[in-house]
């Protein structure tokens, strides 16, 4: 039995509501892309407090062995918590990014190295493609020689021909 806590249950909620609230088709795939990074990302955690006197939802036992590791299946000895570890530092990498705060102090090159880790957990082919067509490390790498940021090196390395 699937034991939501009152976070995740508030928010899937919420995102009924807003797509409701538009009028669209209310299909799976619209329901679930309606969701936050965040709420994908709290799946991995603990789980917490559930409503009135029912027990704190275990997301180990409820979500994690059932289904959640089967979304890494190129790493049979990971644990939810280290998952959750990794995803959560790219959720606040992520945030940064869109609040447009400085994120050059923070260890980019591992960033971009955890991107891959995880990937890979889940596709090697997806690494290896993200591998082959990224330019971040060489942004980074010329970033740090120079202690400058090239705007059209970084403008192109999203926009590779």
């Amino acid at each position: 039995m699937l034991e939501l806590d009152n976070w995740t249950v508030r928010k899937l909620d919420e995102s009924r509501k807003r797509i409701h609230g538009q009028q669209t088709s209310t299909n799976n795939n619209v329901f679930l892309f309606n969701l936050s990074f965040r709420f994908w990302v709290k799946l991995l955690d603990t789980g917490s407090e559930r409503e009135g006197m029912l027990p704190k939802s275990d997301y180990e036992k409820t979500l994690w062995r059932p289904a959640l590791r089967n979304a890494f299946p190129f790493n049979d000895n990971l644990t939810r918590k280290e998952v959750y570890i990794l995803i959560n530092s790219l959720r606040r990498l992520r945030n940064h990014i869109a609040h447009h705060e400085l994120i050059f102090q923070r260890g980019l090159k591992s960033d971009y190295q955890t991107i891959l880790r995880i990937l890979r957990w889940m596709s090697p082919q997806a690494e290896q493609w993200v591998v082959d067509s990224s330019r971040v490390l060489e942004v980074l790498e010329q970033c740090h020689a120079t202690h400058t940021i090239n705007f059209e090196c970084l403008y192109s390395c999203f926009h590779k021909n």
